[in-house]
């Protein structure tokens, strides 16, 4: 996929019927790997979570898709006029390139819908790939420490 090709990118917010597909993505090992949890969750943990999080005013989470097949969450946690970003790719559409043109195209939204100045996200010092990510689309790495990395994207 070429970033000229993101018109195949299509996204949507989260709904109840994304429980298991989500749940399904969460555990697999990569995504473990890469968490800052760095461990499995139990569908009961999974369900507590997803049903405080579709519930919640402070979360926008959006699925995407690519060519009709789901491939991807992105949740912002909002504060007041800043948002956190959490992300993942699930294992059959990694090393697609879609990183990119999934993050750009949910800033964009958050910012169609919320006054947001600023964007932080938590990176494990060993995901290199979701560190470079983020510095292709103008996030700045601020803090590090012996586990994960801070980065904040400025918003003018």
């Amino acid at each position: 996929m070429n970033l000229n090709d993101s018109e195949s990118i299509k996204y949507r917010e989260v709904n109840l019927n994304d429980l298991f597909l989500i749940y399904g993505w969460r555990n697999e090992k990569k995504i473990v790997q890469n968490s800052l949890s760095k461990k499995k969750i139990t569908i009961n943990e999974h369900r507590t979570w997803f049903n405080k999080i579709i519930k919640s005013e402070n979360n926008l989470c959006l699925i995407f898709s690519y060519n009709g097949k789901e491939f991807g969450l992105v949740r912002f946690f909002l504060h007041e006029d800043s948002a956190e970003i959490n992300y993942l790719i699930c294992e059959k559409f990694r090393g697609r390139k879609l990183s990119k043109s999934m993050l750009t195209k949910s800033i964009i939204f958050l910012r169609s819908k919320y006054e947001i100045k600023q964007i932080s996200a938590k990176v494990l010092k060993k995901n290199i790939i979701s560190s470079r990510v983020l510095e292709d689309i103008s996030f700045k790495q601020f803090e590090i420490n012996d586990e994960y990395a801070n980065y904040i994207l400025i918003i003018k």
